[in-house]
């Protein structure tokens, strides 16, 4: 995703006052847009929970470039649990077996 469109993806983000709502606006560029790791982990800062983060960061992974520099997104995680959250729910993903 350029910088320019990073930047308005951001903007419709922070733009949205729930986090279901931040969700989808995600799930949109998603789905014509491919990112690189720095900027999922960018964007996971601005959901407040760690479940949205999650989230956020399941819809990017299949449209992640640089999967062998994904590590600096689990930084952006609070909790260690949600880190071991994210890493088996991208692992299912990864065996085709993730139900979300």
């Amino acid at each position: 995703m350029s910088s320019i469109d990073f930047e308005s993806l951001k903007k419709a983000i922070k733009a949205e006052l729930f986090s279901d709502d931040q969700v989808a606006a995600l799930k949109d560029a998603a789905a014509k847009n491919y990112f690189r790791s720095e900027q999922v982990a960018r964007l996971l800062d601005l959901f407040q929970f760690d479940d949205s983060r999650i989230e956020a960061a399941l819809i990017c992974y299949p449209k992640v470039l640089d999967l062998e520099d994904f590590n600096v997104v689990y930084s952006h995680l609070n909790f260690d649990s949600s880190k071991d959250e994210l890493r088996e729910k991208i692992r299912k993903l990864e065996s085709g077996s993730e139900e979300r």
